[in-house]
């Protein structure tokens, strides 16, 4: 959480997923093996970011869908910081963070 907001962490659940799912259907791999890929793709995948500098595009929620009782209560009630609490690296004092950091599409 410290370096990517959550839509990003979205995007790399998402590509992994999708690789995975692609590995097991064309070299029909045991499901199990396919799902236990996702864990380490999603973790390369995290680090390389970081270290490769990469600018991951969010995940973005379908917007033909209403939004979750969740996102409403903890980023609009709570927080009241709407879709930057999908869209930015949340504040974490505990990283030295002076400010909320961006992401770009």
């Amino acid at each position: 959480m410290k370096d990517f907001s959550i839509g990003q962490i979205w995007r790399l659940i998402y590509i992994s997923v999708a690789y995975a799912v692609q590995w097991q259907t064309e070299k029909k791999i045991p499901k199990k093996i396919a799902a236990n890929s996702v864990i380490t793709g999603l973790e390369s995948r995290g680090q390389r970011a970081i270290a490769d500098n990469w600018n991951l595009r969010n995940f973005e929620r379908n917007y033909n869908l209403p939004e979750s009782m969740i996102t409403r209560t903890l980023f609009d009630s709570i927080l009241k910081i709407g879709n930057e609490g999908i869209m930015k690296v949340p504040l974490i004092k505990a990283t030295g963070r002076d400010e909320t950091s961006t992401s770009e599409s």
